[in-house]
């Protein structure tokens, strides 16, 4: 994970629906994501950004990426 001395450059990773196809995970958002220069942190949302995939390949996806979670927020998609 990164760890900046100071501060972290956070993102919520929503941010990044439009560069990613339809049907994009979580995970898909967080590569994309991590293709910005300079950013260390990403926002995420639950159960959002699960669907899909499990919570040991977010966690190694953000591990792989170097990017670490600074948010972590409970969002539902649909009218529920």
């Amino acid at each position: 994970m990164n760890t900046p001395d100071r501060y972290r450059f956070a993102t919520r990773l929503n941010s990044f629906r439009s560069q990613v196809a339809a049907g994009a995970t979580g995970v898909d958002l967080l590569r994309a994501a991590a293709r910005v220069p300079g950013l260390t942190a990403v926002e995420m949302n639950y159960p959002q950004h699960f669907h899909g995939t499990t919570e040991e390949v977010v966690a190694q996806a953000l591990a792989d990426t170097g990017l670490a979670l600074t948010a972590f927020s409970l969002r539902f998609e649909g009218p529920d």
